[in-house]
């Protein structure tokens, strides 16, 4: 947990301070260090063998790649986040399964993703006013990506209301939601308009959603 940290902290200063000023590849190999160490801590787990981690670990490699790739270019950044949703949202949806589930965890489930299909639709249509418009297939990309991201966010809540008992497995779902937000807001920097410290709040969410993420691993042990 401390190197995680120390990391992440020291990328954030990057950001905030000193981005302009270092090498590109500084920034990305310091910046993917968090998800790596997320990735170490999920692999050291006793009872770490499970389906769930090693997906679980998946998932956390395509986010140190995205991080990388997001230093350059938009569009394969983009791709290997989408990767990543895709890992989170086949193993939190396959646990349920494995577990079994009852009628007022679906109904919670949703419920929830008819509120993100709404958010959406609402965030879809704000990117689309941006005075430099936004071209129709990254536009399109993008709703991708959210409707993936967002079903990250249903499925962990799916999987927590489903595995009863689990101490402090709520630790997953609110993981998933500082992703959705982070990454909302990277979309509103990148196409949309840039805003005071949107640097320090895409980090300080991202890194506490991977931190988060990889924390559940101590919680959903089997």
């Amino acid at each position: 947990g401390v190197v995680f940290w120390v990391f992440a902290i020291v990328s954030l200063v990057l950001r905030a301070v000193a981005e302009d000023r270092v090498r590109k590849e500084i920034v990305a190999a310091i910046k993917m260090v968090p998800a790596l160490v997320g990735l170490a801590l999920i692999l050291t787990v006793p009872l770490s063998t499970s389906l769930f981690h090693y997906l679980l670990a998946g998932a956390l490699v395509f986010c140190a790649l995205g991080d990388i790739a997001m230093e350059y270019d938009v569009v394969p950044g983009l791709g290997l986040f989408l990767v990543a949703q895709i890992l989170f949202t086949v193993n939190f949806l396959q646990q349920t399964l494995a577990l079994g589930t009852a009628l007022v965890p679906i109904a919670i489930f949703a419920v929830s993703m008819g509120g993100l299909l709404i958010y959406i639709a609402l965030y879809r249509r704000y990117l689309a006013s941006a005075e430099t418009q936004l071209e129709p297939r990254m536009l399109t990309a993008v709703t991708v990506y959210a409707f993936a991201i967002s079903l990250t966010l249903g499925t962990s809540i799916l999987f927590w209301l489903s595995a009863t008992g689990v101490v402090l497995g709520w630790v997953l779902p609110l993981g998933s939601l500082l992703f959705v937000i982070s990454d909302s807001v990277i979309g509103i920097a990148v196409f949309h308009h840039h805003m005071r410290g949107e640097g320090v709040i895409i980090l300080t969410t991202y890194y506490s959603a991977i931190f988060l993420i990889a924390l559940s691993s101590l919680y959903y042990t089997s």
